[in-house]
């Protein structure tokens, strides 16, 4: 397991006992191990969730309508990831004018020859799926959107009530985690923004940080210095969460975190690439079943959407293990040997948290799995943020209509992420409600 104090010597202590097990004295070594290493301890007793395993999410809002105007939800949004696949950098800074319609095109093309597929993309047939030129579009990043979406839908909630919106929006609670390539730049964007409307003693910034990769010699693992820095998975961030000193609000003052949980009866993690949430930040249903079910003692809610028969997606996966006698969430590369047409349901990555200080002691006390990957020659920790289901009681939830996993991963998304801005800034009111924040 990963802790959260001395997490670098946690790390190290957790190799160095993989490479006695397995008698392994290279990175080659470590390779060629690494589905054993891994491999989900139950295996052999997984099978398919079905229908009685999840819970179906209702059109009740009620509860979550009068959570969120009374600023009871606390917003986390992820946005550290490095998008080493889009080969753009931070996936927060992206915006449209960082493309052509002919980079797009490129990219795609050069993924298609990398997976040995034939290349057929061109400008006009890009243009023919995002459905508008790019300089059409809002020229506002990723992440902004992201949070300009979640305060519109805020805004037009009060508006509904009859509340004042300003002072529902200074009510609201949000924790952005950034890496420390973007961290300052969007730090020094918010201040300039006044914090969009929000309350600076309510927004929260945290840095993921980034560790070296590891090495062998004569036996014993070591961080090696000349290797790149990375960072290590939404998991890492969750134990970085719980130590003291590595969050601060929006006037760079370092706060409590656990004392804000406590004010708060759900947290909604989410990460900067799910496109639908550029439409529908506020979930309203989704949030009112959380809410429900952390009445009946769940301290973690996860959404999955069924697989996509056309093109089967690895990501966190959701089984019935047999022995533990209920459904878990499993990441891709835990699941040794298992195809991904042989997973029924994926995790949307939209999590709820229940009485969320409850899941924050659970991962402060008792620490986190210690899977791990190569990248460079190198050995890096992998822990997963997700695995906070075997910790505390957690239930899985989807939507009656049939949704897809759809996230902004690769150059192959990139036209419908484009689409889903273009829809984004179609709404009613989205592009004034921007020009009003922003000034």
């Amino acid at each position: 397991m990963l802790k959260s104090e001395n997490y670098e010597q946690s790390v190290l202590e957790n190799v160095q006992a993989l490479l006695d097990k397995y008698s392994i004295s290279s990175v080659e070594e470590f390779s060629k191990k690494l589905d054993d290493i891994n491999a989900y301890e139950n295996l052999t007793t997984l099978q398919p969730i079905n229908e009685k395993d999840v819970h179906l999410i209702s059109d009740e809002v009620q509860e979550a309508e009068e959570a969120v105007l009374a600023g009871n939800v606390l917003w986390e949004l992820h946005a550290a990831g490095e998008g080493t696949r889009l080969k753009l950098g931070t996936k927060y800074l992206i915006k449209p004018s960082t493309f052509s319609l002919e980079k797009i095109a490129s990219l795609m093309n050069n993924e298609c020859e990398e997976e040995g597929k034939e290349a057929r993309h061109t400008a006009e047939s890009v243009l023919k799926e995002v459905g508008c030129e790019l300089k059409e579009l809002l020229d506002v990043s990723l992440g902004e959107r992201q949070i300009l979406q979640l305060l519109f839908d805020i805004t037009k909630l009060a508006k509904k009530y009859g509340k004042d919106n300003k002072e529902v929006l200074r009510n609201q609670t949000v924790l952005l985690v950034l890496n420390e390539e973007c961290g300052e730049e969007v730090r020094t964007r918010w201040k300039e923004k006044n914090c969009f409307g929000l309350n600076k003693n309510n927004v929260f910034f945290m840095i993921q940080k980034n560790f070296h990769g590891i090495d062998i010699l004569n036996g014993k693992a070591f961080f090696d210095v000349s290797s790149p820095r990375r960072v290590h998975n939404h998991g890492q961030l969750m134990l970085q969460k719980t130590l003291p000193g590595v969050i601060r609000n929006g006037l760079d003052v370092p706060i409590v975190f656990s004392d804000v949980l406590s004010k708060h009866h759900l947290l909604v993690s989410y990460n900067v690439e799910g496109m639908d949430r550029l439409i529908k930040a506020v979930d309203l249903p989704a949030l009112h079943h959380a809410l429900q079910l952390g009445k009946e003692g769940h301290n973690m809610v996860m959404r999955v959407v069924a697989q996509t028969l056309e093109k089967p997606q690895k990501g966190g996966a959701c089984f019935f293990d047999r022995k533990k006698g209920k459904p878990v969430m499993i990441e891709s590369f835990q699941l040794k040997g298992i195809k991904n047409e042989e997973i029924t349901h994926l995790n949307k990555n939209q999590n709820y948290y229940p009485h969320p200080i409850r899941s924050f002691l659970r991962v402060k006390e008792g620490g986190l799995p210690a899977p791990f990957t190569i990248k460079d020659g190198r050995i890096y920790a992998c822990p997963v943020g997700g695995d906070i289901n075997f910790l505390v009681k957690t239930a899985f939830v989807m939507k009656k209509e049939k949704e897809q996993n759809r996230g902004w991963k690769s150059p192959a998304t990139t036209p419908l992420a484009f689409h889903m801005m273009k829809l984004q800034d179609e709404q009613e009111g989205f592009k004034e409600f921007v020009s009003s924040i922003e000034k």
